[in-house]
């Protein structure tokens, strides 16, 4: 992973009347096979003049880690802020701390000298979303993404960032992931309750409708795509498989979004690990297993390396339980070819005592009779 984030550069695309001085364009501007200006001009407010004069669609522009702020400005454009900034208050937090209440980068990231980047990117995008009517209104309806089909987008947003980070996204082009990890799935309220609720399998026009949620997810984040092209793209494609066989337009690699791929990923492991209305959340060494079952209909090969290579299965803030009965928490992240068999301190004995002063601690690469059977309780508040 590269400390700056710029070793990938993403490019924006935007309409000209988004555009704002200090902008770098990303490819040459041309008309015909003239060129009217070379990629990597630094825009000004004449060349900006000039570009809306041209009446082009959208213009490739790529942002670098100090150019976020130019990014956010693009948002605010012609758009009024929300009236409802106290409830706005708490955005950051939520997004951080979602549903489950360890759903922050401190306690999923293995590598920890990520979090600092991915909490400024979190800041962000509550920033974004407390300035901007058109992100604050999906917010809103989705109940801060406290919807019961939406709970899982909190989480999904920080394992996205998390695996961003790993693939070298620099801060721009992660605010924009986070953006799309936030409302990829809004379309759900538009499909009817009962059927996103059915205990059991989904008929044929039932599930029809269900997939319908990727067009509505399009259209209702329309507005917000205007600056984040990439999360109409991601809204329609969350459900496309890198080998084919996804919905709604069985796309097949790299015709697929990066960023849509970095979000099936995560929304997939996320989902599993939140409550549904018929069913508990999956405990994560068995959600990670699914996914693994997975991963080779799925999901791109680089993305899911980049996920395992980047997120801790257990999360720290967890105290796990073992099957002998003992009780612990993680202080050793395993290595990526053992991602389910990490080092534990012990808290409490198989009896049920807690351990005072020094604490035994087991390795469960050398425990092989021993196995995580829960989540005891999350140590986040204490």
């Amino acid at each position: 992973m590269n400390d700056t984030f710029t070793t990938i550069t993403h490019e924006f695309a935007l309409a000209p009347k988004q555009l704002l001085p200090g902008m770098i364009l990303a490819r040459d501007l041309l008309k015909g096979d003239r060129i009217l200006l070379r990629g990597n001009s630094v825009l000004d407010a004449d060349l900006i003049r000039k570009i809306v004069e041209l009446d082009l669609n959208q213009v490739f522009i790529h942002l670098r880690n100090t150019d976020v702020e130019l990014l956010k400005r693009s948002v605010y454009q012609n758009d009024t802020p929300p009236s409802w900034d106290a409830l706005a208050r708490n955005l950051s937090s939520l997004i951080g701390y979602g549903s489950p209440i360890w759903a922050h980068p401190r306690y999923l990231c293995r590598d920890v000298q990520c979090v600092p980047a991915i909490e400024e990117v979190i800041k962000h995008l509550a920033e974004i979303s407390t300035n901007s009517t058109r992100a604050f209104d999906l917010l809103a309806e989705s109940r801060f993404l406290t919807h019961p089909h939406l709970a899982h987008c909190s989480l999904a947003t920080v394992y996205a960032l998390i695996i961003g980070t790993e693939l070298d996204y620099n801060i721009p082009a992660l605010v924009e992931l986070g953006i799309c990890g936030m409302f990829f799935d809004v379309g759900k309220l538009r499909v009817p309750f009962e059927y996103l609720s059915k205990p059991g399998k989904l008929t044929d026009i039932e599930y029809a409708q269900v997939k319908k949620h990727t067009y509505f997810s399009r259209q209702m984040t329309l507005g917000l795509s205007e600056s984040f092209p990439a999360l109409k793209r991601v809204a329609l494609e969350h459900h496309e498989n890198y080998f084919g066989g996804g919905y709604p337009r069985n796309l097949r690699g790299e015709d697929i979004h990066a960023f849509s791929q970095i979000v099936s990923v995560a929304d997939k492991f996320a989902a599993m690990l939140t409550s549904k209305e018929h069913r508990p959340p999956l405990l994560p060494h068995d959600a990670y297993k699914a996914l693994v079952d997975e991963a080779g209909m799925q999901f791109a090969p680089n993305v899911f390396r980049a996920f395992k290579s980047s997120v801790l299965i257990h999360p720290r803030a967890c105290l796990l339980k073992l099957s002998s009965g003992a009780v612990g928490y993680i202080v050793d992240a395993p290595p990526v070819d053992k991602l389910l068999a990490p080092v534990l301190e012990l808290v409490y004995s198989e009896a049920g005592t807690a351990y005072v002063g020094r604490r035994p601690q087991v390795d469960l690469d050398v425990r092989r009779d021993l196995m995580i059977t829960g989540i005891y309780r999350s140590t986040v508040s204490e």
